[in-house]
């Protein structure tokens, strides 16, 4: 049985590996303008993020050229950590990794009291 949870966090990270854009953005966010909401998912609809095997990512978007920074995904608690220098400044975002397959994958972001985002993500 261990070896086969090995092969399956092995496969998860194969499958993460890639070009993935950005094809659905649904921020259910309490007390933020509608208008705010529709700028920041017309933004997220131009984001794709390249994974590579070695832990490395980019983020590019409509106003971002690149970003660079690592990435960990622990598939049993499906925790997706981004680390990368937004703005001069270091920065850590975490998803949690609702469906992942060789195609797509769904993501959550708990915004705490907020509320929650969900993005779908497909492979280029």
């Amino acid at each position: 049985m261990l070896i086969i949870n090995c092969k399956s966090d092995a496969t998860n990270k194969d499958a993460m590996v890639g070009t993935w854009q950005v094809t659905n953005y649904d921020a259910q966010l309490k007390g933020i303008p509608d208008n705010v909401l529709e700028s920041a998912r017309k933004k997220t609809m131009t984001t794709s993020y390249t994974f590579n095997a070695d832990n490395t990512f980019t983020l590019k978007s409509v106003d971002v050229p690149g970003n660079n920074g690592k990435w960990a995904h622990t598939p049993a608690s499906k925790v997706l950590e981004l680390n990368y220098v937004a703005n001069d400044r270091p920065t850590k975002v975490i998803y949690t990794v609702d469906e992942i397959n060789t195609r797509s994958m769904k993501w959550i972001q708990n915004m705490n009291e907020m509320g929650m985002i969900f993005i779908t993500l497909e492979k280029k």
